[in-house]
């Protein structure tokens, strides 16, 4: 059986003030312990599953900002990689690029190193928000990272946007989406701004002094995202993710669909054989654990409750939905006998509908996804 690989880079060059990420800006000094310490475990866990699986089908290497580590020690964390868990079955290798870290060169190196596919934070094509935001990038960058990428031969490039951000118009918003769609790229994940505590902006917010969009204005934002991309070619197969044929992202895609993962790194999350664990965010914690050989994770116990409700809203954040004999399949019941009561309301609420094979969020769904997946909670 295949899984997806993920590795965490917790790097920045500056943390942005909405994010709440695990990672950490201005400690580039602990980049070479953090990379030794990442291998040692990327050889702890080859030795332990390679015999047991097929080897990864989707690599992903995510951030904080996967480049800032340099091209020599992604080359060192993919060599490990591969020769560890073998390459024979990759069929997607992505990474997370911020648009004002990388160059033609760059991009070069990444597609000798096998990545296939480029996905770019650039949130927006408006220099004024960029700042706001504390991006370190401008919309100028973004133009020239995305042509920089297509020069170099990637045909698979995705864009991170946002919208619901301070200050940020309908105008802005229909800009950077005419903008996005422009450029030739073949996936689109567009998110709404979530402000998280412990954040620049939660201070600001609680200050009363974060200019954001009024809820008016973000549903609209919304509902123009949810029927723009469609018509420019992107068709949606998750609650914030676009993509033309056969361009959605396959490793995203398995966390969806009760697919198993490996994630490493600090704050690396994994889910084998139905057995869920994560690694300690703290970057130094991390490092001191690896060198001394001890695995640095957090195990969670799963009951059967809580791995069916996992399923269940995972799966709805797709438009492909929750197949009934899957869910048989893997739990041994039928699902109207765990959740027939929510089932039912939601779909006299508008909320879900069921072909009797397949149960399915609508586009009234999909807008108030976080009703619906409360009501798969036992």
């Amino acid at each position: 059986m295949s899984f997806g690989i993920y590795i965490h880079f917790p790097f920045c060059k500056r943390k942005c003030r909405y994010c709440d990420f695990p990672s950490e800006a201005g400690r580039e000094d602990l980049i070479p312990a953090y990379i030794r310490a990442l291998i040692f475990e990327i050889n702890s866990f080859a030795e332990a599953y390679q015999s047991r699986f097929d080897g990864p089908d989707t690599i992903y290497f995510g951030g904080g900002t996967p480049t800032l580590v340099g091209m020599e020690n992604l080359y060192k964390v993919t060599e490990e990689l591969l020769n560890g868990f073998g390459a024979e079955n990759v069929v997607e290798f992505t990474v997370e690029v911020n648009p004002g870290t990388v160059n033609l060169t760059f991009f070069r190196n990444l597609k000798k190193l096998g990545v296939n596919r480029i996905s770019l934070g650039v949130q927006s094509f408006n220099d004024a928000i960029l700042k706001s935001l504390g991006r370190i990038h401008t919309a100028k960058d973004a133009r020239a990272a995305i042509t920089a990428a297509q020069k170099a031969g990637f045909e698979n490039i995705s864009l991170d946007l946002m919208y619901g951000l301070p200050g940020q118009t309908m105008i802005d918003w229909q800009k950077t989406l005419v903008e996005a769609t422009s450029l030739g790229v073949k996936h689109i994940s567009a998110y709404g701004l979530q402000v998280e505590e412990g954040t620049d902006f939660y201070k600001l917010l609680t200050g009363g002094k974060l200019n954001l969009p009024d809820d008016e204005t973000e549903a609209a934002m919304y509902e123009l995202m949810c029927s723009y991309l469609p018509l420019r070619g992107y068709a949606r197969y998750e609650i914030s993710n676009f993509a033309k044929p056969s361009s959605l992202c396959l490793h995203n895609f398995g966390y969806w669909t009760n697919k198993q993962y490996l994630g490493m790194g600090a704050s690396g999350a994994s889910f084998i054989e139905n057995f869920r664990w994560s690694n300690v965010a703290d970057v130094k914690q991390y490092i001191e654990l690896l060198e001394h050989e001890r695995l640095p994770a957090k195990f969670e116990h799963r009951t059967i409750k809580i791995a069916m409700s996992e399923f269940c809203f995972l799966a709805l954040r797709t438009t492909r939905g929750i197949e009934r004999a899957e869910f048989f399949r893997v739990f041994g019941r039928e699902i109207d006998e765990i959740y027939s009561a929510c089932m039912a309301e939601l779909i006299d609420d508008g909320l879900l509908e069921d072909d009797s094979e397949w149960l399915r969020l609508t586009a009234l769904g999909f807008k108030y996804a976080n009703r619906a997946f409360v009501s798969f909670l036992l």
